[in-house]
């Protein structure tokens, strides 16, 4: 799982923030582990009608995780 380490770069307003991973793919939203805010985990067994991603939307163990809508 992806640490709360992170590097940024950009100028001005404009910022971009890299994680461990750039390209997280699980099952479901993850259960466990540190998670910061705007991680992004895609479901790596995309059917109809499931979700197609999830978004971490408050960072911390386990995260709080929102689904991007369903495929």
């Amino acid at each position: 799982l992806p640490s709360l380490s992170y590097t940024e770069s950009g100028v001005g307003s404009i910022l971009t923030k890299r994680f461990g991973s750039d390209i997280l793919y699980y099952a479901a939203a993850p259960t466990s582990g540190a998670w910061v805010t705007g991680q992004r985990v895609y479901n790596k067994t995309p059917t109809v009608g499931q979700p197609k991603s999830w978004v971490c939307t408050a960072s911390g163990g386990s995260g709080t995780w929102v689904n991007e809508g369903n495929l």
